[in-house]
């Protein structure tokens, strides 16, 4: 694992969180964490340059944009998976894609759709099985979500929570706010007043450019300005998917208290399926897959359930921001709409 130095550990772990909602964030981040500005600036860029953070940039709510979103577990020879993997990540609607031991289903993606999608999800889906030669593939969508933030504990006990409350989206984005989304999309401006230059972007003077992104967060589309880092660059090699057969009258109770562990990034309730007894997911990240099973087992113990089965993933085929409002996916449907 790299060494960091302190204030870069502590940079890693504040710039995970949402960046506060105010003209000049890196002015408040610095006081935080005792840093100036400059300093702030400077070591969040390096931390960019040299790949330990993936990007600093929106993360929306897909739901909350209309968007029609699944997990997706398939099937495949082990001969046809590379191939296949790679079918379905040039699909601009695909945002994770990895390949997975632990289960008959080793190829597991996340598909994101429009609301004016032509062919929707079933659809999609079947032309992917299709093409790809899938044994099998089952939708897996998330009934509740108990827990959606990825926050890699990076060991810093000095870093002040910075926590939200959720906003629940009740109307889809007019143009303006989609103007907003697709800036958001691109990477955050590393500058003392970054929406002055988001502002010159899209040709708006930087006070409506920030008041029209606060008014993203409190409609529900935007859930916070936020880095992605690098999992196995800074020393987070295994992820393990936990999935549990929780009974049903105890679902709520065990993903809330699932979603209290800091080492869980992901929980939801999604459904059974044939050949596929589970209800519950949580993702786990750690630096070996032992912790990731001695973080599941705990968390068995705590609840009195057995230790779930995990999936741990073995190779990354993509890993990207879907691009919400892009031409890609119109082009991309115009070409398979008649498979």
């Amino acid at each position: 694992m790299t060494d960091f130095t302190q204030h870069e550990t502590q940079l890693l772990t504040r710039l995970q969180r949402d960046l506060p909602r105010v003209p000049r964030p890196f002015v408040e981040i610095g006081d935080e964490l005792g840093l100036s500005e400059a300093e702030v600036l400077m070591t969040t860029q390096a931390l960019l340059d040299d790949g330990f953070i993936r990007e600093l940039s929106g993360l929306f709510d897909t739901r909350g944009l209309g968007y029609d979103s699944v997990l997706v577990a398939a099937d495949y020879l082990t001969e046809r998976l590379d191939c296949a993997a790679a079918i379905i990540s040039n699909h601009p609607g695909i945002s994770h894609n990895y390949a997975r031991e632990g289960h008959a289903f080793n190829l597991w993606f996340t598909l994101a759709l429009p609301p004016d999608s032509r062919l929707g999800l079933q659809r999609t889906l079947a032309i992917l099985a299709r093409v790809t030669g899938a044994r099998r593939m089952i939708p897996l969508p998330a009934l509740r979500t108990f827990k959606l933030t990825v926050n890699l504990d990076l060991g810093v006990e000095s870093v002040p929570t910075v926590t939200q409350a959720a906003v629940q989206a009740t109307a889809l984005p007019g143009p303006e706010d989609i103007t907003l989304i697709r800036l958001l999309q691109e990477p955050f401006p590393i500058a003392p007043e970054p929406y002055t230059v988001l502002a010159e972007r899209a040709g708006m003077s930087p006070d409506a450019c920030f008041d029209g992104v606060q008014q993203l967060y409190e409609r529900g589309y935007l859930r916070r300005l936020a880095a992605v880092l690098r999992h196995r660059k800074v020393g987070f090699t295994a992820n393990g998917m936990g999935t549990w057969d929780v009974p049903d009258d105890r679902v709520e109770e065990v993903g809330k208290h699932f979603a209290q562990a800091k080492e869980v990034s992901h929980c939801y309730e999604r459904p059974r399926a044939e050949g596929w007894p589970y209800n519950l997911f949580t993702m786990v990240h750690a630096r070996t897959r032992e912790e990731c099973f001695a973080i599941l087992t705990r968390l068995a113990t705590e609840v009195g359930l057995p230790i779930p089965s995990a999936l741990y993933s073995t190779k990354e085929y993509k890993k990207a921001r879907v691009k919400y409002y892009a031409d890609a996916l119109r082009e991309w449907e115009a070409a398979h709409g008649d498979w």
